[in-house]
């Protein structure tokens, strides 16, 4: 293993991902028993969906260029999750506004615990599998085009479900 990559390790301290983690799982175990909202389903209605594994290699694919900034800017983490909310913003945009045929590939409005909780708990243990796993980014990014071409190629980003 390459030196400077196990210093890295060794150096960078996960408790702020932890924490984080640890805050969003509370907040979605309360929301799943309170509001009983179903953990895993269809987007519109659930907590997870089959999008999560995505956002998980998402989160592989970001935090390899955020972690790789780390001398530009400190906290890779907050720049991986800012820009996953970014994206969430924008898809938001196109489910409500955006042309027909994308509105109807989405196939709805993600429910708010989905977009906001369970999102972007997906990309942080994608930011944490990369710290623990550097070897894990390759077979992220083919898994996340395979991914997302074949969604592409149904014409429904629900297709199993």
């Amino acid at each position: 293993m390459d030196k400077k990559l196990l210093l890295e390790r060794y150096l960078y301290n996960f408790v702020p991902e932890v924490m984080l983690i640890s805050t969003l799982l509370m907040l979605i175990i309360v929301i799943n028993i309170v509001g009983n909202i179903p953990l895993y389903g269809y987007k519109t209605s659930s907590i997870f969906d089959i999008w999560s594994f995505e956002h998980v290699a998402s989160g592989i694919f970001i935090s390899s260029f955020t972690i790789s900034f780390r001398n530009k800017f400190q906290h890779p983490l907050a720049l991986t999750i800012l820009i996953s909310f970014i994206w969430e913003t924008i898809e938001h945009y196109i489910e409500t506004v955006g042309p027909d045929f994308l509105v109807l590939w989405f196939g709805g409005v993600e429910h708010w615990s989905n977009r906001i909780l369970a999102d972007g708990l997906m990309i942080t243990v994608g930011f944490l599998l990369v710290k623990a796993f550097p070897s894990c980014r390759l077979p992220a990014r083919g898994f996340s085009l395979i991914f997302i071409i074949f969604h592409i190629y149904v014409g429904d980003s629900m297709y199993f479900h």
